[in-house]
């Protein structure tokens, strides 16, 4: 098969090639010249049977052969031509397709390979004119788009607007061209041409509203916005829930902050027709920042969202960002409700899995999200934040085995991040120490500290739980003194001050403090009530001590302590 498609290509190739080669001398007898002949034919063939079997140097020295029998073969050059062309060897090529043109000047083929090598050669000037000359020998109105094509891609758009408006010419208006040369014009700075040439394609087609929008659009981006204006209000007199038009002009009062406008004409999206899914988060995604800019936006724009829903209510997008708005309107448990939803409908968004997260820790659902952050890490198993929010899950749920593993696993992937660091070996340090581990809570809690010297929550913790082991006292009450530094007003770090200096023996001191934390605090729990009952005590104060003691009880404090403290109205050390 395959030699008979050489074959087939040979007959074709010589069917008029002969004729259009210079004669041989005439010298030549009629037998010698039908031997010449034979010969080149012969030599011809061999060098495409070489060429067919990828030995393109072998029939590249074969056409060399026929050259020399006939130079000016319009057949050889040619096909020598497309051979140095497959080696990108392209000047080579230029040279003999340049000698096969100038056998046949309108030959399709080979001004075609000629475009070919031009282009490789970034030859402007002859791509150009060599493309002209093909769309002469084989005219379509097809080919001369691209022609117009081509001159605009080599920056020549006055040329490409003459040639559209000779296409125009010959089939009248229509969009191909009109926008083409509308886009040419916006480009070199036209706008009253660009703008003419819309025009003619809404006199043509008025009922097509695509190029009235197109016009409004023109005007937008050269601050034209009250001729805009007119064209969106045309359109939504006759189609009131228009989506672009009511989009366009909602953009319009976006760029002017001013929301409440905007919400006029995008709530009239929602009764389009034509309305979907991607133009409903379309609207959320960029109005968001505008629709939390107060609490007026706000309500306004959850108003969309619940519209939103309404719609589709099977979209993560949506109930994620839904939730975002009932965040920023304080919200927290319809908040984690939608972003609960999101995550039910499949969402695999790292931002909506972390904020799903930390809502469930402000919602006090610790159980909820231990388990699911377990699949959280499996989504995203690289992300230290995960494992905190799921590590602080399990530790509030009491769960501290678990807590200690996914802390120390989401601890390694920590990089330059050192408050984030320290929030990790504080968790840490309160899981061991819930698990009565006071050598590896230690540990930790300075680590923390490492990472962060002013983390104010483990420089209260850590002091406290050194002062009721009444170890280390001196350094406890260094941290805790810290600790009020940074949050001065802080009743609980003002308890753990007291308390430090109750075991210090400094009384008098600490009744000060206690009685701080208790101003302080909004509402005072039972063990600051039986610590102020103490240090009273201490000072001999034992009916205010009493006092105390039973406010400590009546807070829920049934421990056989505090009973035992009330019953015999001493302290037992």
């Amino acid at each position: 098969m395959k030699q008979k498609l050489i074959i087939i290509l040979f007959l074709i190739v010589f069917q008029n090639s002969f004729s259009q080669s210079i004669s041989r001398s005439e010298k030549y007898s009629i037998f010698s010249k039908e031997n010449i002949d034979l010969k080149f034919k012969t030599i011809f063939l061999e060098s495409l049977i070489k060429k067919n079997n990828d030995d393109i140097n072998g029939a590249i020295n074969l056409i060399k052969e026929c050259l020399s029998i006939y130079p000016n073969s319009f057949s050889a050059n040619y096909e020598i031509a497309n051979l140095y062309y497959d080696l990108k060897d392209y000047e080579t090529s230029l040279f003999y397709a340049q000698s096969a043109l100038k056998v046949i000047p309108e030959n399709f083929w080979v001004n075609n390979l000629l475009l070919k090598i031009y282009t490789e050669l970034d030859d402007v000037v002859q791509i150009l004119k060599t493309f002209k000359t093909i769309l002469n020998i084989d005219y379509s109105i097809e080919r001369k788009i691209k022609f117009a094509e081509l001159n605009e891609y080599y920056s020549k758009p006055k040329s490409s607007i003459k040639i559209y408006n000779e296409i125009e010419k010959e089939i009248g208006v229509n969009e191909i061209t009109s926008i083409k040369k509308q886009q040419l014009y916006i480009n070199i700075g036209d706008i009253k041409s660009a703008t003419k040439e819309l025009k003619k394609l809404i006199d043509k087609f008025p009922n097509l509203i695509k190029y009235k929008i197109m016009l409004a659009k023109i005007y937008e981006a050269n601050d034209l916005t009250e001729k805009a204006l007119e064209i969106y209000n045309n359109i939504i007199k006759f189609d009131s829930t228009n989506i672009e038009s009511n989009l366009s002009i909602a953009e319009i009062f976006r760029k002017k902050n001013d929301f409440i406008n905007a919400y006029f004409y995008l709530n009239k999206c929602y009764y389009s027709n034509n309305f979907n899914t991607e133009t409903s988060i379309y609207i959320l995604k960029n109005y968001f920042d505008l629709g939390r800019a107060n609490k007026i936006n706000s309500k306004l724009f959850l108003n969309l969202t619940k519209k939103a829903i309404d719609f589709d209510n099977e979209n993560y997008i949506i109930h994620s960002i839904n939730g975002e708005i009932n965040y920023f309107l304080n919200n927290i448990s319809e908040a984690f409700s939608c972003y609960s939803k999101s995550i039910s409908l499949g969402a695999t968004d790292f931002n909506i899995w972390n904020k799903y997260l930390l809502l469930g820790l402000e919602n006090k659902k610790y159980s909820q999200v231990s388990n699911d952050g377990a699949n959280a890490i499996e989504l995203f198993p690289i992300q230290p934040s995960i494992y905190l929010y799921t590590g602080l899950g399990s530790l509030l749920s009491e769960n501290f085995v678990d807590a200690i593993e996914k802390l120390k696993t989401g601890l390694k992937y920590v990089i330059n991040q050192p408050t984030i660091k320290s929030s990790f070996y504080q968790y840490l340090g309160d899981a061991y120490h819930s698990l009565k581990n006071d050598t590896l809570s230690d540990e930790n809690y300075k680590m923390a500290l490492i990472y962060n010297p002013n983390n104010s929550i483990v420089l209260n913790n850590y002091s406290y739980y050194l002062s009721l082991r009444s170890n280390q006292l001196s350094e406890a009450k260094k941290m805790s003194e810290k600790s009020l530094i940074i949050e001065p007003n802080n009743g609980t770090y003002m308890d753990t001050f007291a308390w430090i200096l109750y075991k210090l023996k400094k009384y008098e001191e600490a009744e000060l403090w206690i009685k701080k934390a208790m101003k302080n605090l909004t509402k005072v729990n039972s063990e600051i009530y039986e610590h102020c009952g103490d240090i009273l005590f201490k000072l001999n104060k034992l009916d205010e001590a009493q006092k105390f003691w039973i406010k400590s009880k009546n807070s829920g404090n049934m421990s056989e302590n505090i009973i035992n403290k009330i019953k015999f109205k001493t302290i037992n050390e």
